[in-house]
């Protein structure tokens, strides 16, 4: 008597699969029937040509749904890869591969290993082992700070900042002025937003206080230059003119 093949146990998620494809080819089969779909829209859900699409709605009519359950119904798919290769895949990179990302890898595989798999097959198998592909990491840019001014007065830089300051729920906003090569503040004022009168306020008191700086900084607040001052107006561009 001939020993009887072992049949491989197919998994349930390959299972629960095919059944979910098989559901769906009714469904479109179904409104095809019932001429919610056209034979173009259906065979193209279904990835088949129109005649083929026309021969399945046939046997369907005539025979049921049963026709639509695939050849290959609880089959594991040709392309899935086995236990096998998975474990060789993961001992590989374990062992002789560490710190290549997933691309790499892969061609690393089909060179080395003769083990040809796709870079998405490659990733849910090491990621399914808690292994990540590494990134390239660049290296961090050296920031240098810029030397402070030699002297008070050569550069002040002013700013504003909201806040809830005093606790009640409300931000106001705190502009300030600082000299660059002291680090002393030489002037302050709050207001309910950053704007023009607060910005006067505190340079009223450092002119008032210690005179008037060599050069002032701030950001590009709309406050301190208009976003049009270089772009020119409509009557300009027509006739010519710069703007001052």
């Amino acid at each position: 008597m001939s020993p009887t093949k072992k049949r491989s146990r197919i998994p349930k998620w390959i299972k629960k699969q095919n059944e979910q494809k098989a559901v769906r080819k009714h469904q479109i089969i179904q409104h095809s029937l019932e001429g919610k779909l056209s034979v173009a829209q259906a065979s193209k859900l279904l990835g088949l040509s129109e005649r083929q699409e026309k021969r399945l709605r046939k046997e369907v009519s005539e025979k049921g749904v049963d026709v639509i359950t695939h050849g290959n119904k609880n089959r594991q798919p040709s392309t899935t890869i086995s236990s096998k290769t998975r474990q060789e895949i993961i001992k590989h990179y374990r062992n002789k591969y560490a710190g290549a990302n997933f691309q790499h890898y892969t061609e690393l595989l089909a060179e080395h290993e003769d083990i040809v798999v796709s870079v998405s097959s490659v990733k849910n198998i090491l990621k399914s082992e808690g292994i990540q592909s590494p990134k390239k990491r660049r290296k961090p840019k050296k920031h240098r700070r810029r030397q402070r001014k030699g002297y008070a007065g050569e550069l002040v830089q002013t700013d504003a900042t909201p806040h809830d300051f005093f606790g009640t729920g409300q931000k106001v906003c705190l502009h300030g002025v600082i000299d660059d090569a002291t680090g002393h503040i030489t002037g302050l004022y709050m207001a309910k937003h950053e704007c023009l009168d607060g910005y006067l306020n505190v340079f009223e008191q450092m002119i008032t206080n210690l005179g008037i700086p060599t050069s002032v900084y701030a950001d590009r607040h709309t406050i301190f230059a208009s976003p049009t001052a270089n772009k020119l107006t409509h009557h300009r561009r027509r006739t010519g003119r710069k703007n001052r």
